[in-house]
């Protein structure tokens, strides 16, 4: 397993965060009403949270940090 920490923004970081947030998107237009897309969208992000759960417990119990380290990227313009 790789070093996965929380992070900031689900939305932008995780797949699993945009595919819920696409289900919801999806699940607000009429024509897509029947797939019940809400209730999928629900499922992922219980989901998440789960996960979320599991691995910022198991970093606590190897004793490693939960928070990110600030980079600093002097190259940026």
């Amino acid at each position: 397993m790789h070093k996965l920490r929380p992070q900031p923004a689900w939305d932008r970081t995780c797949t699993a965060a945009a595919a819920s947030g696409l289900l919801w998107e999806l699940d607000m237009r009429s024509e897509l009403g029947a797939f019940e897309l809400g209730k999928q969208a629900e499922a992922v992000e219980c989901s998440l949270d789960v996960l979320l759960d599991a691995l910022t417990a198991r970093r606590l119990r190897l004793g490693r940090s939960i928070t990110r380290k600030q980079r600093h990227n002097r190259n940026c313009i």
